[in-house]
């Protein structure tokens, strides 16, 4: 599917091509062809000798949460499954919860358990790029959570919340995200900031515990921002 993906295709598909989305990425063409349920791609690379991570695959949104845990993006029974959308998200809302599982082959997901306990890997992984099926954009990690879904509701923490009914509670919310962050990485966060939030079920020999999860939440980079 990296094949499949034209990250070097330039603009977007012809207005006379009926059969796609009005102004979606030329990129995404071969995607669309093989699943119309694509809605986006993850590139999330370390910038190490040893790419620990090795995370590009595209991204759908079927409207549930089950569809994708046992079917590939080519629709076939897979134990990997494939990445997906929350149900609760669309297309164009946010924050964007991207599932992926942790496979026992290392694929989708699983590197975000290399995050866990290592400075030196959490900041060769401060930086990836999503696009969606009308634009592309690289985002800065603020924040890599490890929580307890088995935890009772007054000890557990919500790492998958999209609705706030505030600016101030989203503000709270986020300052209890970045306090239960594993690292600090020094990035600002705003209501108006679009946000992508990377889930996955934690391994039990990384959490030193059953039934965790690893919540790693980036934003969209402003265009004056430089990564280095």
């Amino acid at each position: 599917l990296m094949d499949v993906y034209d990250s070097e295709a330039d603009g977007t598909i012809a207005d006379h091509e009926n059969s796609y989305p009005q102004g979606m990425l030329a990129s995404f063409r071969g995607l669309y062809d093989i699943n119309p349920q694509v809605s986006g791609y993850i590139q999330y690379n370390a910038e190490a000798t040893d790419d620990f991570l090795q995370i590009n695959y595209p991204v759908v949104f079927s409207g549930d949460n089950t569809t994708y845990l046992h079917k590939n993006f080519y629709g076939d029974t897979s134990a990997d499954g494939a990445l997906f959308i929350d149900e609760r998200c669309n297309r164009e809302s946010a924050p964007t919860i991207v599932y992926g599982k942790n496979a026992a082959n290392g694929k989708m997901f699983a590197g975000l358990n290399s995050l866990v306990g290592s400075v030196y890997r959490a900041r060769a992984a401060a930086k990836l790029t999503y696009s969606t099926l009308y634009e592309k954009n690289d985002y800065l990690v603020f924040a890599v959570v490890l929580s307890d879904t088995s935890a009772t509701a007054d000890d557990s923490f919500n790492s998958c919340r999209i609705d706030f009914s505030s600016e101030d509670e989203f503000n709270a919310h986020i300052e209890a995200v970045k306090a239960h962050s594993l690292f600090d990485y020094g990035v600002n966060v705003a209501m108006s900031d679009d946000i992508l939030i990377l889930v996955t079920d934690a391994s039990a020999s990384v959490a030193k515990m059953n039934g965790a999860r690893i919540a790693v939440y980036a934003r969209r980079m402003h265009s004056n921002e430089q990564t280095h």
